[in-house]
């Protein structure tokens, strides 16, 4: 679970798949990469940094650069890789 103290309470529930979704879909909204890359470091940090790279693939100091640290700027095949652990599926949700 996320620390309160690395990230402020999001509005929406992150303990879903839905609420995850949910979330990031309305940063997509924005098209502002900043937004969606926080909006993904939101759920990253709700599932927990170190599950989260095990199940990537990607180490934590790429997950921090890519989705937690102000200004990330994933690149795209590490963006799909975050959506696809998370349960976005980018061409059904967003196509």
């Amino acid at each position: 679970m996320a620390s309160q103290a690395t990230r402020p309470l999001v509005e929406r529930d992150l303990d879903t798949v839905e609420g995850r979704a949910a979330h990031i879909k309305a940063a997509f909204k924005n098209s502002d990469p900043r937004a969606i890359a926080k909006a993904v470091g939101d759920v990253i940090l709700e599932i927990g940094v170190k599950e989260f790279a095990a199940q990537t693939g990607l180490s934590r100091s790429a997950i921090y650069k890519a989705f937690v640290r102000d200004g990330g700027n994933p690149t795209l095949t590490t963006l799909f890789r975050a959506l696809d652990v998370i349960g976005v599926d980018f061409r059904e949700d967003f196509g």
